[in-house]
């Protein structure tokens, strides 16, 4: 179990399954990692002025040079 000790607003899995990503009613991502959940989750601020985040997107990127893989890690916050 993950105790996030917030509101949790948005949530999408890592591609791979190792990670979790939590989008918070105040703004923060938190980055919960599957494989260690005796550790705290890492928080993000997302929002400067405490937005909640609404979406959360996970994007795979890969380049032809280098054969490792990094994360795109798109994050909506309302319109005001």
């Amino acid at each position: 179990m993950v105790d996030v000790k917030t509101r949790i607003t948005s949530l999408v899995f890592s591609p791979e399954g190792a990670a979790m990503y939590i989008g918070t009613d105040g703004g923060n991502l938190l980055v919960v990692d599957l494989r260690s959940l005796d550790k705290p989750p890492k928080s993000i601020s997302a929002s400067g002025i405490g937005s909640r985040i609404e979406c959360l997107a996970i994007q795979v990127r890969c380049s032809s040079l280098v054969k490792s893989e990094s994360y795109l890690i798109n994050v909506s916050r309302p319109s005001r």
